[in-house]
């Protein structure tokens, strides 16, 4: 596969129309920013964000496969940590999207779902800090 570039108002939004494009999915390539764009003064002056996305081949794609082992057997982990700690919930596990999620320091982030999980929070969210 070639390399795509894109351009949109933000990075994210080029991040995905290059995905699309290729029919990857995120962790399969490689991105680089080429320009994060800017808004400009009431809308006049501003430019576009653009990135080079790469697909990834050969030792990249074994080391996508070896965190995708990796990223299943913590959510192993976790599913089974829930139903010894007897908390009905479904463990999900997808890319980091915001900071906040840890994007650039984390493979992935782990999300639960479910009913009533305050116990899982714990009080003061001491519960939740140890489990982290």
């Amino acid at each position: 596969m070639e390399d795509v570039e894109a351009s949109g108002k933000t990075v994210d939004e080029a991040i995905a129309k290059a995905l699309q494009q290729l029919g990857l999915e995120r962790s399969q390539v490689d991105v680089e920013i080429i320009s994060e764009g800017r808004s400009g003064l009431f809308g006049l002056g501003g430019e576009n964000a653009r990135i080079l996305v790469k697909p990834l081949g050969g030792e990249a794609a074994e080391q996508v496969a070896v965190e995708s082992s990796t990223i299943q057997m913590a959510v192993d982990f976790l599913r089974h940590l829930l139903e010894l700690m007897d908390v009905d919930a479904d463990v999900t596990a997808r890319a980091p999207e915001t900071p906040g999620d840890g994007l650039g320091r984390a493979s992935a982030v782990l999300d639960v779902t479910g009913d009533d999980l305050g116990i899982l929070i714990g009080r003061r969210g001491s519960t939740l800090a140890a489990l982290q």
